[in-house]
């Protein structure tokens, strides 16, 4: 299970990466990631109160690699895909997979 949510992590991260290069994106812009703030490793909040966890890294690498600013705010589970589909958060980065 963890190897193939290994891959499956890996396989996102390819698409964000792919995503940004095709359809291009402002770079002056602030994106905010929604995610899940009790999902360990993937995303959760830490002792500092500061987002962490393997898909917080992934994303911030890629901001940085693709030099655009990202915020993450926690957010219910229940409620991330109507957060999105609201336009309220730009990317989900906490485990979301199609199953």
């Amino acid at each position: 299970m963890l190897k193939k949510s290994g891959v499956l992590c890996v396989l996102a991260v390819a698409a964000l990466i792919g995503l940004g290069a095709v359809a291009g994106f402002a770079q002056d812009k602030v994106y905010v990631n929604g995610f899940d703030a009790d999902y360990p490793p993937f995303s959760f909040v830490g002792k500092d109160g500061k987002p962490t966890g393997f898909d917080i890294d992934a994303l911030d690498w890629i901001a940085k690699e693709m030099k655009f600013k990202v915020k993450h705010q926690p957010t219910d589970w229940a409620a991330i895909v109507p957060t999105l589909q609201a336009k309220k958060i730009d990317v989900i980065a906490s485990g979301m997979s199609i199953t």
